[in-house]
């Protein structure tokens, strides 16, 4: 039973993510996208994009190790990157699995309490929501031009989900589980399980509560806005990568980075599908040939994919089971 779950987790997003992308490219000429990407693609963009790809990895282990050292633990920056190589690679298995693995790993080698690293893993998340809120709501304020198209050459996808969560029926479903947690938690209490369920709840406010101690928190902003800068030059660098894209300005870049990062709200497996959906979307609306965009949608998301896989695997190869404490 365990064993069947557990595959139905990870293909049942996996397979809507399928689905997505075969309905993005279903009409298609596969062997005229191949031939594009066949014409010229320079390799050595794709490099530097990769690099910053690991650069962000990298200031977000920086990052993260002033929260952890809140907790009195020490870790390497050396550990600390793996387990977000780990992350990044673990949610193209299944989504959100990285979170869990990345906590574990920090755990493990750093005999820490679960719940409290996975409070300060929280921690650091809000502040990317909320980083990612701001480019959105900047981003509908600027480039608004492009966020009407999109609603309405999509009326099909915004139409039915505003229906839905501004019908009774949401609000009573809401209504509907919280009673039903209640009614379950009522029913399964036990004084041993209640006592583990408060101390995992304390330990995580633990974690959580790590950004209002910190102590230097505009260096840890800076370090957020650093990340996500290095995210966005990775995109944009993608465009030098191929011809017909190597003339498209930054703002381009930002409205595609803007909606890709809607598409990534989507437990999908690293966005396949609803990432290509939204950034050939916005090309198109740029005067991008469709065929054009799905082909640098292919090679950017293709990049990003694999990179995060390698760097997965070499942390689980290289990390060892015993990691140098230092005081970086």
């Amino acid at each position: 039973m365990k064993l069947i779950k557990v595959i139905l987790r990870i293909t049942i997003p996996l397979a809507l993510g399928i689905l997505i992308f075969w309905w993005v490219y279903r009409k298609m000429d596969f062997g005229q996208i191949l031939d594009i990407m066949s014409q010229g693609i320079h390799y050595e963009w794709l490099i530097i994009s990769c690099l910053f790809e690991l650069l962000a990895h990298i200031i977000r282990a920086i990052r993260w190790k002033m929260l952890i050292n809140l907790l009195g633990a020490k870790p390497s920056i050396k550990t600390l990157t793996n387990s977000v190589f780990i992350n990044f690679g673990g949610n193209l298995v299944l989504p959100r699995l990285g979170e869990v693995s990345r906590c574990v790993f920090i755990s493990r080698k750093e005999n820490i309490s679960f719940s409290k690293v996975f409070g300060t893993l929280l921690s650091e998340r809000i502040v990317d929501s909320i980083l990612v809120i701001l480019m959105v709501v900047i981003g509908f304020f600027t480039m608004n031009d492009i966020y009407m198209d999109f609603l309405e050459n999509h009326v099909h996808i915004h139409i039915p989900f505003r229906k839905w969560f501004t019908s009774p029926e949401f609000y009573l479903l809401i209504g509907f589980l919280y009673l039903a947690g209640y009614i379950i938690y009522k029913k399964t209490r036990h004084p041993r399980l209640a006592l583990k369920i408060r101390v995992f709840l304390h330990e995580l406010v633990i974690g959580i509560k790590t950004f209002t101690i910190l102590p230097h928190k505009w260096r840890f902003t800076y370090l957020s806005v650093a990340i996500w800068i290095c995210y966005f030059m990775q995109l944009y660098l993608c465009f030098f990568a191929l011809d017909f894209t190597s003339h498209l300005n930054i703002r381009i870049a930002l409205a595609m980075f803007v909606m890709g990062n809607i598409a990534f709200a989507l437990p999908v497996q690293g966005g396949i599908g609803p990432w290509h959906f939204m950034v050939i979307s916005t090309m198109m609306f740029y005067g991008i040939e469709q065929t054009h965009a799905a082909a640098f949608a292919l090679v950017a998301h293709t990049l990003m994919t694999l990179i995060n896989a390698l760097f997965a695997i070499y942390a689980l190869i290289f990390s060892g089971t015993k990691d140098v404490k230092t005081n970086n």
